[in-house]
């Protein structure tokens, strides 16, 4: 169990193997103090609030849906490419919409209808075959060489902080070089953002160029780019009575550039095959109460950059 040191209040926390997780919020400069004891010291506490969740969805042609108390996104699944109405091959990343901190995901599945807002948010995001918010590319002679949907899934931690997953997607064709790939993607409590982190392995040596990308929409949004601090964010046209949507990318080692092709707007970097790509992705919604505007949102993204380049220092006595 952990407890603020200052009020003996019990602070939600997790484990994941020899990871102990819990939240703290700290203005910038200040210190904090926590205890960790052991949980047999303490009279029994209430079961923590869930605030992630990670699933397979086989009753949905075999998509994979993850979710913080701020976003839910999902992926798609090999039962799909054969569904006689569907037959969609994409590995992009959709996203729904939430202006409710409760888990939605499962609620959502079961009743089997999320394109109408409820007063909980929804799914108008249109992926297709695009990269949607945050899939990613080979990028080779100026052109997107895109993974099929993933082939197979294991979670990794289920909440309530952090939910932790993989996705592994077979071989593909990418400019004449054979690649496959295994995600390690992670959500946490509070956040909008996943983290990712690619290992990919290549025929041939050298490093591939990957794409994370963000599909643009018709009308006008709004697109920036910040090379220095290695991000990217797109806030979407209106989409008439459902708001805007936002998406976000950033690579914390630094972006190689930035372009725009066949309908994508594309982060750049450099993976070296065995090696973990790291970058991370995000939405996130009009209508949520979080984000107001462009500016908002964008303000976001770079608060969000920059924290992970400065992360909170921990000192264990």
């Amino acid at each position: 169990m952990v407890l603020d040191a200052a009020t003996s209040a019990v602070v939600p926390s997790q484990t994941i193997g020899k990871q102990l997780l819990f939240s703290v919020n700290l203005p910038a400069g200040a210190t904090q103090r926590y205890l960790v004891l052991p949980a047999a010291s303490l009279a029994a506490v209430p079961p923590p609030v869930v605030k992630t969740h990670a699933r397979f969805v086989p009753e949905r042609l075999d998509d994979f849906a993850w979710e913080s108390d701020r976003i839910a996104h999902r992926t798609y699944g090999p039962a799909i490419i054969k569904d006689p109405k569907e037959q969609l091959v994409s590995s992009g990343v959709d996203v729904w919409v939430k202006s409710t901190r409760a888990p939605v995901i499962d609620k959502w599945y079961k009743a089997g209808e999320y394109h109408t807002d409820r007063g909980e948010g929804l799914d108008y995001y249109s992926v297709g075959k695009t990269r949607g918010c945050g899939g990613t590319t080979i990028f080779a002679d100026g052109k997107l060489y895109n993974s099929s949907n993933f082939q197979s899934w294991k979670v990794l931690a289920d909440g309530p902080l952090r939910a932790v997953f993989e996705l592994r997607f077979g071989s593909w064709d990418a400019a004449g070089r054979k690649v496959a790939e295994v995600k390690r993607m992670s959500i946490d409590a509070g956040s909008n953002f996943t983290r990712v982190e690619s290992r990919y392995t290549a025929a041939g040596k050298g490093p591939l160029d990957v794409g994370v990308g963000i599909v643009m929409r018709e009308g006008e949004g709004s697109h920036v780019a910040d090379e220095a601090a290695g991000w990217m964010s797109y806030w979407e046209p209106q989409h008439g009575n459902d708001g805007s949507t936002a998406c976000a990318a950033i690579l914390p080692a630094g972006a190689a550039g930035f372009t725009a092709v066949d309908g994508q707007y594309l982060a750049l970097g450099k993976a070296q095959p065995g090696k973990p790509f790291v970058y991370w992705f995000g939405a996130g919604w009009s209508k949520s109460g979080d984000f107001a505007d462009a500016a908002a949102w964008q303000a976001h993204v770079g608060d969000f950059a920059r924290r992970l380049k400065q992360p909170l220092q921990v000192d264990i006595r």
